[in-house]
């Protein structure tokens, strides 16, 4: 399979300026741009507020880089996975595929609450920031899915 946006032009800083933008228009509140601990050149989230039932809930959007980063290598010749050049190469490319894909997600997704498809909560509950400071999923991965209700159990 080709990865999705994977010869985009479009640069992290513009795609995450057009995030931004669009959260904006949606209704978001303080819309902000995480970078990792590690390298704070590096993006690596988008988190903003979201009003609900007029209660803020706040959300974190992750990048994961470094997954495009291993899709980017395993595209690559055997030989030349993993060589300095190619390494870096990739490393610039994965943060604008991962945000201009991250960009492309979220237009599709204000477009089907925008027609009333979907709640901006139904989008949005894996990525909203629960009391611990770890979103919705992250939560529920932690402990293995084990809290989502059973379905189907008659």
């Amino acid at each position: 399979m080709t990865l999705y946006r994977g010869h985009t032009r479009v640069s992290a800083s513009a795609s995450i300026a057009q995030v931004q933008r669009l959260l904006a228009a949606a209704g978001a509140r303080s819309i902000t741009t995480d970078y990792s601990p590690q390298d704070t050149r590096l993006p690596v989230a988008m988190s903003f507020e979201l009003i609900v039932n007029n209660a803020q809930v706040k959300c974190r959007l992750p990048i994961r880089i470094d997954a495009v980063f291993d899709k980017l290598q395993e595209a690559r010749p055997v030989k030349t996975r993993g060589t300095a050049p190619t390494i870096k190469v990739d490393r610039e490319r994965a943060v604008d595929v991962a945000w201009r894909q991250a960009f492309c997600w979220l237009e599709a997704q204000l477009a089907f609450i925008d027609t009333g498809q979907v709640q901006p909560i139904e989008v949005m509950l894996p990525y909203v920031i629960g009391k611990t400071g770890k979103t919705v999923f992250e939560q529920l991965a932690g402990q293995d899915f084990k809290a989502l209700p059973l379905l189907g159990k008659d």
